[in-house]
């Protein structure tokens, strides 16, 4: 799934909002704030708060809208709308100020709380298509790296590869045998491998699903005892019987709390599926990936070892 980008801006500038959806539109999956983003029935701040959990990066525009005055020396300056600078300190907030970008038209007095916060300035569409250019470069960047966000998807992943795969890794290291359904097998010196498996949904139940996979693929729950724990993997019986290799799998349970924070989140009262449900619960899964990646490469053996593949049953 591409990353998702928030572009906020005046009526007054919504010109310039989409002219860098358009320009970003070909990498990330750019939403406009004019494009229904805003709820029937719901406030303007409700909304932007509740959906900034669907989004990876937000770019707000900030135009040559309004004029301000600053009374004790009764200078007239060019600023963009307040509410620009709401939503901006808004998405920076639940996004982190490292996601969240600000486009100013280069004639505008910016506010000086803005220093820390990319800023970028614009003066016609050449410049604006450079700063656009910029902010896909910090992007990318940013993809490659993970932050403490509003919702929990990057603690999980810590907390899953510190519980479990890093007692993983020192089992395998050790372990000359196994146990499966009340029989012991010895695995010494055969080759091993491990595979993450993520469903490629977010819309059923994680564990009715594990259930499911499991049966499907004919796998067995294994015992791996230390010193320390036990851990209980998914094992492949004849990849183990027949072939003389140690395939082991697991389905991570823990985002299943991601996706009830995201239900609290939003607020969710209702039985079914809307866009910017399916699209954060996305992203949490997206960002859980990504954090265990990084944290993977830290675990020789488990890293040599290991795959994370995104599967249907």
């Amino acid at each position: 799934m591409k990353h998702r980008v928030f572009i906020g801006s005046s009526k007054e500038s919504e010109e310039i909002a989409i002219t860098v959806s358009e320009f970003l539109s070909g990498d990330y999956e750019c939403v406009v704030w004019n494009n229904g983003f805003f709820g029937i029935n719901k406030g303007t701040y409700e909304s932007l708060a509740k959906n900034a959990v669907a989004f990876d990066y937000a770019i707000y525009i900030g135009g040559k809208d309004d004029l301000s005055v600053r009374l004790k020396s009764r200078k007239v300056k060019i600023s963009p709308r307040d509410n620009v600078y709401l939503e901006l300190g808004l998405y920076a907030g639940i996004l982190s100020p490292a996601r969240s970008y600000f486009l100013i038209d280069e004639k505008c007095k910016i506010a000086s709380d803005l220093l820390g916060i990319t800023v970028l300035r614009y003066s016609n569409s050449q410049s604006l298509r450079d700063c656009c250019a910029q902010i896909k470069e910090k992007m990318w960047e940013e993809s490659k790296l993970n932050r403490i966000q509003l919702l929990p998807s990057t603690s999980l992943a810590i907390g899953y590869f510190k519980n479990f795969l890093q007692n993983l890794e020192y089992i395998l290291t050790s372990i000359d045998t196994i146990d499966i359904c009340g029989h012991t097998y010895s695995v010494k010196n055969l080759p091993q491998s491990f595979e993450v498996i993520i469903p490629d949904t977010v819309d059923a139940d994680w564990a009715s699903w594990a259930v499911s996979y499991k049966k499907k693929h004919q796998l067995k729950e294994a015992v791996l005892n230390s010193q320390l724990r036990k851990v209980v993997v998914l094992l492949d019986y004849d990849a183990l019987t027949k072939d003389q290799k140690l395939r082991l799998l697991d389905i991570p349970q823990t985002l299943r709390a991601s996706f009830q924070a995201v239900d609290l989140v939003l607020g969710i009262d209702y039985i079914g599926r809307t866009a910017i449900l399916d699209a954060a619960k996305k992203k949490e899964v997206n960002n859980f990936i990504l954090t265990l990646n990084n944290m993977i490469k830290s675990c020789a053996h488990i890293s040599s070892i290991t795959t994370i593949r995104i599967s249907s049953l």
